[in-house]
This record gives structure tokens, C-alpha cells and sequence, in this order.
């Protein structure tokens, strides 16, 4: 059975945005970086543009292939993906790992759905959703660490930190730049954690449905 076949209403056209958006992604950033290090800068968005056209001819000739095998493609090219986007929501963020945490929520539901779909083992299936649990607090502790880095290297945080405590709750903080990065040190350990039994839940009730 294909893998199409066995998809919800909502499943089939999410996978068809989600896996499509990563070869025009992927390749107009690769033609914009990959070209600005020797071509002429006024020439750089014409590589971007180039890259974005073959993504676009890629997803057209593969990407009914990959939908319709969407639970048979090897976990480690789905592990790139989950990267990929973990990255994206990151600097859309502008270094903030909070809703990285919901990339943990779509991998356990994917692993969940993967899992069902191949008529896993209980057994099987608990060490996989006990390994994708791993793999994506891993990812989340990258970001969090990402996050501290580009935090403590900020000169102006804690006038920063406590001007927003001061305009959006009228709180005079006073907090000092070391008070701020323990604060943001404990609260990456608990993105991590409850990254970890997010994608496990979730990947427990998709599979039990």
C-alpha cells in the first residue's frame, strides 16, 4: 500500500508543503552563499534564482514519489529534514529556540504515523520513538545552546532585557547579565526535557490511534 493511501485528510497535503519546500529552499540558499564567495554581487540573485528554478523542477519530477512513499524514506534523510526546518524556525526566530519545541510535536507525529504505517512491533516501536525522542531533545539542546552563545556575547542584554520587562509590564527588572543567562540556562534545560516527552507522547498516541 502506498503511503498516500494511508494518510488522514490534513497528512497528505502538510507532507506535499513540507517535503516540497526543501529542494527550492535548500537550492536558491545554496546558489545565493554557494555564489557569493567568487561571483559578482550584482550577479549573486540570479545563482539564488537559478537554484530556487531547479528546486522547483525537482519537486516536479520527485515529489509525488517521495508523498506517496512518505513513511518508506530513510530516517536519516528525514532526520536532515527535521534539521533543516529546526534551523529555519531558529533564525526566523532570530536565535530564540521557543518554537523549536514544536518540531519535536511534528517529528513524534510523523515517527508515530511511520510506525503504524510498517505495522511495527511494540517493542520496535518503543525504541524507535524512544530514539526520535533523543535525537530531537539533541536538536532542541543545540538551539538552546546556540541561543546562550549569541546571548552572552551581546554587550547591551541585560539593558535590553530589562527595558522589555520595563515596556511591555512596567516591571523596573534591574536584572544583570549573569542573572540573565542562569535564568536562560535553567529554562533551555526545560525546553530540552519537555522536548524529549512532547515528541514521545505524541508519537505514542498517533501510533495507538
Amino acid at each position: 500500500m502506498k503511503s498516500s493511501n494511508f494518510m488522514t485528510t490534513l497528512e497528505k497535503p502538510f507532507l506535499y508543503i513540507t517535503l516540497g519546500a526543501v529542494f527550492p529552499i535548500l537550492l536558491f540558499l545554496t546558489g545565493w552563499w554557494g555564489s557569493y564567495l567568487w561571483a559578482a554581487e550584482k550577479s549573486i540573485p540570479y545563482f539564488a534564482l537559478a537554484g530556487l528554478a531547479l528546486g522547483v523542477v525537482l519537486d516536479a519530477l520527485v515529489l509525488k514519489r517521495l508523498v506517496d512513499g512518505a513513511y518508506q524514506i530513510p530516517l536519516g534523510t528525514m532526520a536532515f529534514i527535521y534539521i533543516f526546518y529546526a534551523v529555519g524556525v531558529f533564525g526566523f526566530c532570530m536565535g530564540v529556540p521557543l518554537l523549536v519545541v514544536l518540531m519535536g510535536l511534528a517529528g513524534g507525529y510523523y515517527i508515530g504515523r511511520r510506525l503504524k504505517y510498517n505495522q511495527a512491533q511494540p517493542v520496535d516501536a518503543r525504541r524507535t520513538m524512544r530514539l526520535t525522542s533523543i535525537f530531537t531533545s539533541l536538536v532542541m539542546a543545540l538551539a538552546c545552546a546556540g541561543a546562550l552563545v549569541l546571548a552572552a556575547s551581546e554587550a547591551t542584554l541585560a539593558n535590553q532585557i530589562n527595558s522589555m520587562a520595563k515596556d511591555l509590564l512596567g516591571w523596573n527588572a534591574g536584572f544583570d547579565k549573569q542573572t540573565i543567562l542562569w535564568f536562560s540556562l535553567a529554562a533551555g534545560s526545560v525546553l530540552v526535557t519537555g522536548e524529549y516527552f512532547l515528541t514521545r507522547a505524541a508519537a505514542k498516541i498517533t501510533f495507538n490511534q
